[in-house]
C-alpha cells in the first residue's frame, strides 16, 4: 500500500465509521460535519482513480479494493440514512 491511490482508497474506508456515527448522532452540526466528510470521501474517490490512470499505477490491491470500498461506502451511508428516517 505504498501508492497514493491505494492510500486514498484506504482512507475512504477509514472515514466511513466516523461518518456513520455522525449521521446517527442526528444533530445539525454533526450532519454538516458528516456532509463535509462525505464530500472529502467523494473527492478521494475521484482522485484515486485519476492519479492511478495518470501515473499508470495499477495494483492488485487497488483493483480489488476500490470497487468494494465504493459499494460498502454507499451501502452503509444509505442504511444510516434509512435508519435515521432521513430517506425512506
Amino acid at each position: 500500500m505504498k501508492h497514493i491511490p491505494n492510500i486514498l482508497t484506504f482512507a475512504r474506508i477509514l472515514i466511513l465509521p466516523v461518518l456513520i456515527v455522525l449521521i446517527l448522532s442526528d444533530t445539525a452540526s454533526a450532519l454538516w460535519i458528516a456532509f463535509g466528510l462525505y464530500v472529502f470521501a467523494s473527492l478521494t474517490d475521484f482522485f484515486d482513480g485519476y492519479l492511478a490512470r495518470k501515473w499508470n499505477i495499477q495494483s492488485a490491491v487497488g483493483t480489488f479494493l476500490d470497487p468494494i470500498s465504493d459499494k460498502i461506502f454507499v451501502a452503509c451511508i444509505l442504511l444510516a440514512l434509512v435508519y435515521t428516517q432521513t430517506i425512506y
